[in-house]
């Protein structure tokens, strides 16, 4: 059933799970396979939000780490505050270091400071 849904849904049922404190490791599994085929289509906030969830449940999916990470450098510039805040407290909870994801959220805050 998730294999059928589309970002937005992919991003919610990360974020519900996170809410309700649902760390099922099949369902979980199930909604990063369908973000990582899906990834190029996430927009900033179904990225933060998906890496915000992850986080939220201690749930270190690597390969979906880094392709959250990738996709938010390539599209730094266009990250909220929001979305950069939930980003840098996902890696911080994880204890990741990706010091090109650092560079680009500490770059586009930067540039947005006024925003938070």
């Amino acid at each position: 059933m998730i294999a059928n849904f589309g970002p937005q849904g992919i991003a919610n049922t990360a974020w519900s799970c996170a809410i309700l404190a649902i760390c099922d490791q099949k369902l979980l599994e199930a909604i990063a396979s369908s973000a990582l085929e899906q990834i190029g289509e996430f927009s900033q906030q179904h990225l933060a939000n998906t890496a915000w969830a992850y986080a939220s449940l201690w749930m270190k999916h690597q390969p979906l780490l880094v392709a959250l990470s990738n996709a938010a450098i390539s599209r730094a510039a266009e990250l909220s505050p929001q979305a950069i805040a939930n980003f840098a407290w996902a890696v911080a909870r994880l204890q990741v270091v990706h010091e090109p994801l650092l560079a680009a959220l500490g770059d586009s805050a930067m540039l947005k400071l006024r925003s938070f």
